[in-house]
């Protein structure tokens, strides 16, 4: 099988292409990411096709701000599929392309009789709209959706692709309740390396009750959610952990925010968050929308027993009640509970932290997210 993947970026992309590489199917990738960077994954430079002037246009746009940004965003991801669309090996079996950069490439794929999958990674574009626009409402702050370029083209990209590939069922739910038969779509969840993330040292102060939260400091990951839930429950001895930079609309938030519990850590390369998992208690993420945060299986892979808004697709890995808890985005009372429940028994920490590692030890491995990627394409090319 020629498997031909091509990501705006990197993602999980770089996985992707690893685990189809190590099975003998990679044709092709192609990326804005430079091969110095792709060859970390260890992809050979044979199979690898860069267009780096686009990440650096990318960088730039992210910089920006309001409704420009996303205009911007919009003509990037024209420019890459234009240049992915003319570098598409086709003598290629089938196709992966990210969404919203994937429109023209499908096209000339599906001219050329080659299969598709589009590789979304978060929930149905119009859902997520719709969720993110509801909770800046409710905090009275201006959103900017994505733009009504990029929206056509996802919209698109799903309906004349063979394929939709997601990483969770609260994805299918999403693209299900949009009107996208289910048969259409290929849901795998993304996997974790044993080998970075495991619990490696002890905690600095074991009087301390450390919930640590890794991701963008921002209302999509119900960041405010989560501190409110913390602070209203006053627990002694106890500090929240905030991984991640700070979003535009929660810049001004956190100028005035100051709390001797509420820990900003500030950004970490991939390398050091294992040290920092392992000097918590419990790992929480609240969004409101994802598709699977990568986080959850990190944390997990470090002991971490996880609480978690459903809407994370951590319940894909996490089963309520055996390596964590889930909940309802909107029900912070639930979450407040599952954090009561871990502060006042610390055996059910550590059997909980056992179980989400053994959890991901038996089937959440990036080897085990490309063996069951084959699969599906697999049956793709067998349809």
């Amino acid at each position: 099988m020629k498997i031909t993947i091509s990501v705006n970026g990197r993602f999980h992309g770089f996985d992707l292409a690893a685990q189809m590489e190590r099975l003998g199917q990679l044709h092709c990738l192609l990326t804005s990411y430079p091969f110095s960077k792709v060859a970390e994954w260890g992809i050979p430079r044979s199979k690898v096709k860069t267009c780096i002037s686009l990440e650096l246009a990318n960088r730039a746009i992210h910089k920006s701000k309001g409704s420009f940004k996303e205009w911007a965003y919009g003509k990037q991801h024209e420019a890459y599929d234009r240049w992915a669309a003319k570098n598409i090996p086709l003598d290629s079996d089938i196709v992966i392309g990210w969404s919203s950069s994937f429109f023209e490439t499908l096209r000339k794929c599906k001219a050329n009789q080659i299969k598709t999958v589009v590789e979304r990674g978060s929930s149905h574009i119009l859902y997520q709209k719709e969720i993110l626009e509801n909770q800046f409402n409710k905090r009275g702050i201006k959103f900017t959706p994505a733009s009504k370029e990029i929206i056509n083209r996802e919209l698109s990209e799903y309906e004349e692709s063979d394929y939709i590939s997601i990483p969770s069922k609260f994805v299918e739910n999403t693209f299900i309740e949009k009107g996208i038969n289910e048969t259409k779509l290929l849901r795998n969840p993304y996997g974790v390396d044993l080998n970075s993330f495991s619990k490696n040292t002890e905690k600095n102060n074991k009087e301390t009750f450390i919930i640590v939260c890794c991701g963008q400091l921002s209302l999509r990951k119900g960041t405010l959610e989560l501190i409110e839930a913390f602070l209203e429950l006053n627990l002694k001895n106890s500090e929240l952990w905030l991984i991640g930079g700070i979003s535009d609309e929660l810049r001004d938030y956190f100028l005035g925010f100051r709390n001797e519990n509420v820990k900003l850590l500030g950004t970490f390369p991939q390398n050091e968050l294992a040290d920092i998992y392992s000097k918590a208690d419990v790992f929480c993420l609240n969004s409101f929308e994802e598709g699977l945060a990568m986080v959850i299986p990190q944390a997990m892979s470090c002991s971490l027993p996880v609480i978690c808004s459903y809407n994370t697709g951590g319940s894909e890995i996490v089963e309520h009640g055996k390596e964590g808890f889930i909940y309802g985005a909107d029900n912070v009372d639930e979450m407040k509970e599952a954090i009561l429940k871990f502060y006042n028994n610390r055996d059910l920490v550590q059997k909980m932290g056992e179980a989400a590692r053994g959890k991901v030890e038996s089937g959440y491995t990036w080897d085990d997210y490309g063996d069951r990627m084959l699969r599906l394409y697999e049956k793709v090319l067998n349809k």
